[in-house]
Formats: C-alpha cells, structure tokens, sequence
C-alpha cells in the first residue's frame, strides 16, 4: 500500500475510531482543531502527542505537507482537545531530533530516529490561563474601571433600600448573559473569549441565535446596571464610549476578521441575525 493511500485510510477510516480517545485520560491521542487556510472551513484531526515542558511535542510521521500541519502554520495558532482538557497552541516550531525523542516512549525513539521524521513543538496556553483571562478582562471592563471612576469622581451614592436598586436587575442579567457567552463560545464553538483560543467553529446556539454580539451586550448591561445603584452619570458616559469604541472594533475588525475566517456561513448568519438588536423569531437561526 501506498504512502498516499496508508494517509487516506488513516483520514477516513482510523482517525475518525481513534477521535473518542482523545478525551480520555490516558494515552497519546489528541483531536487538533484548526481551520482551513483556503475554505476557511472549521476541521478536526486525530494526532498523537506528548508533553513536553510548557507545550507538546508532534512527530510528523507523514511529514510537512499533511493539511493540519499547513492550516495552523497558516493560521499561527489551534487548539487541542487532550486527557478531556482544551489548550490553545501556538505556532508549531521546528526541534532537532535530540531535543524531541526524550519525550517519547523508549520504543517509540529508534522509529522515529531511523525514519528521519521531522518533529515540531507547540507551546500551550493552560486551561487555567484561559479562564483566567476570560475573567480579568470583563472585570476590568465592569468592574475595576467603574470603580476607579467612581473612586475618583466622589459622584458615588452606596446603594441602599430604594428604588434605585432596580440596578441590580440589569447588573444580573449581564452576568448570567456573559456566562451563557462563555459557555456557548467553550462547548459549541469549542474555544473560549479569548483571543489567542477563538472559536473554531461559527457559534449560532444559545443567545448568538437572537442577536450576533451578545457578550458585548452583557457588558454595557452590567455597567448600566452599576450606573444605576450608584447614581452615576459618569459611568452612563463610560458606558457610552465603551460602545461607541466596541462598535467601531466589530464593524472594522471582528466582522472582516470572521468573513474571512468562515466564509458564506458568515455571511448567511450577518444577513439573517442582526448586531445589536435581538430579534427572536425562530427564522432568524441559519440552517447548518
């Protein structure tokens, strides 16, 4: 059997059985996430790997011309599903042999050293990182800010018993908003808010079926809700610049970025899913 024909079989046949193994929590399998350089298509692929310091190291045992490997050189980047964990990988980066067969089995290393096969190591951002990030970066934007503007203004009342509590229900409706974001982002678009662990597939499930930036939305009800507890017209100017600056971000950035990234899938779901304001008809979610 050929080289080119033992690749397909193992494309079609083998790494579809071997893809439930890589959420288990042993042994070498891992599904690698990554998009097509030219369709802008969302794939999965069965590989092997194994860790190594701070990332993972890769045997490219059909060597450099195999579509994975092209798509994240192309992309800079991809995520691994691994012992039922997602990390987001850099870069792959060449390594000599000498530096790659210590992390391999002892049986596996005169194979790979006679076969001459070239070997690559992606650097991973852990699980914690992410949601580290996916923390720090909406509590910056509600929380420390607001109340550093608060602290510097003097403008704040602390909320008491009044009817200025009805603050809280806009405050809690974006908090419980964000959360459903995230985990739609995490187990449907298998990746997360951050930006080094995009999304690879197109998520149109949960809220983004009503309105295509519900996480933005989920903000400036939080800082809306804040201006209202504590009597501030300095967050209301707050939250309208944040508004003003993520509009431009989307319609400048983030919209091109994904016309490019998922093609017509995009496009059916621009046309049919507004930005800003939700629209719940059922009609509005795009057939897959």
């Amino acid at each position: 059997m050929s080289h080119n024909r033992i690749r397909t079989f193992n494309k079609h046949i083998t790494n579809p059985l071997l893809h439930t193994f890589a959420s288990c929590s042993r042994g070498p399998f891992a599904v690698i996430r990554h998009v097509g350089r030219r369709s802008g298509k969302p794939y999965e692929t069965t590989i092997m790997i194994w860790p190594m310091g701070d990332g993972f190291v890769i045997a490219l045992t059909y060597g450099e011309s195999v579509d994975w490997y092209r798509n994240i050189l192309a992309a800079g980047h991809c995520t691994l599903l691994w012992h039922g964990s997602v990390y987001a990988v850099g870069k792959p980066e060449p390594i000599d042999v000498e530096t790659a067969l210590p992390a391999f089995p002892l049986a596996f290393r005169p194979i790979l050293r006679r076969r001459g096969v070239p070997f690559v190591r992606v650097k991973s951002a852990a699980p914690e990182s992410v949601i580290i990030f996916t923390i720090l970066v909406p509590g910056t934007v509600v929380g420390i800010v607001p109340w550093l503007l608060l602290q510097w203004s003097g403008e704040a009342v602390m909320p008491s018993l009044s009817i200025w509590m009805v603050g809280l229900l806009p405050l809690l409706v974006g908090v419980v908003l964000y959360f459903w974001c995230a985990g739609a982002f995490t187990f449907i678009g298998k990746g997360t808010p951050a930006p080094f662990d995009a999304p690879v597939f197109l998520t149109r499930e949960g809220p983004y079926q009503w309105v295509r930036n519900p996480m933005y939305i989920a903000g400036f009800l939080m800082i809306s809700g804040e201006a209202i507890l504590f009597h501030s017209l300095l967050l209301v100017g707050y939250m309208l610049l944040i508004g003003v600056v993520v509009h431009l971000f989307v319609v400048l950035y983030e919209e091109p970025s994904l016309r490019r990234r998922f093609g017509e899938s995009y496009e059916a779901y621009l046309r049919t899913v507004p930005r800003w304001l939700p629209h719940f008809s059922p009609q509005t979610v795009p057939d897959r």
